[in-house]
């Protein structure tokens, strides 16, 4: 009976069947509790979907934090090697600012500890050239692990937001659903209403028309037994 389909109730002398109209009140109430329930399964569902989605944003905002300490940690170890071939540069331009005229001249000055080896100036250079490539390797190691941390924390909030605009825009067809649902609902039970209605003034104007043409052939019978 409930829905889109035509309610028809038997007649009875003083309107409809009660039986009819009892059988059908308890069919809308089953039909409308098993509605009401699917419906709040469906918001139970949603419900979880996003509660699982905020705490995977808390997570990766965590996440994304511990990242962005870490890439502030390797920066700050970026500054100091950089610092560090920074001195490393100047002990070399020193090393190679002495030249033959200069131990010559400290040596006729007559401070022999004071003039350095040739074999002290290659050892520097030397020790420069090593340290200075090993920080080469240092800042080029940082700089691709922080990189690396940098787009895996973006990438991974460029999948969660797709994720959840996903979620939202299925939650939200979802939610229109349940919307026209309800509103066809509201919309059957409206046009049922009025049907009542209308049956109920027929039968009512029924019962007058019985009712008057008795009475009529009340009067036929009593005019006619007069004469």
């Amino acid at each position: 009976m409930p829905g889109n389909s035509t309610v028809v109730f038997r007649g009875a002398i003083n309107g409809y069947n009660k039986n009819d109209v009892i059988n059908y009140i308890s069919q809308i109430t089953k039909s409308h509790a098993k509605t009401k329930a699917e419906y709040e399964k469906k918001i139970e569902i949603l419900e979880n979907r996003l509660e699982k989605a905020n705490a995977e944003n808390v997570e990766l905002s965590a996440k994304l934090s511990e990242a962005e300490a870490e890439v502030a940690i390797l920066r700050e170890r970026l500054s100091a090697a950089e610092e560090s071939l920074k001195t490393m540069q100047e002990v070399k331009s020193d090393a190679s600012a002495v030249t033959v005229p200069d131990v010559e001249d400290k040596a006729l000055s007559g401070s022999p500890t004071s003039v350095p080896s040739d074999v002290d100036v290659n050892e520097k250079l030397r020790l420069y050239d090593e340290i200075s490539g090993r920080i080469g390797e240092i800042i080029l190691r940082a700089n691709a692990v922080a990189e690396d941390i940098v787009n895996e924390a973006r990438n991974r909030s460029r999948a969660l937001l797709e994720k959840t605009a996903d979620d939202i825009s299925e939650t939200c067809k979802m939610l229109m659903s349940i919307l026209d649902d309800a509103k066809n609902q509201l919309r059957n039970k409206s046009i049922l209403d009025i049907k009542e209605v209308a049956d109920t003034k027929a039968t009512s104007s029924k019962k007058d028309d019985i009712m008057r043409t008795l009475n009529n052939i009340a009067e036929d019978n009593k005019d006619g037994d007069t004469k």
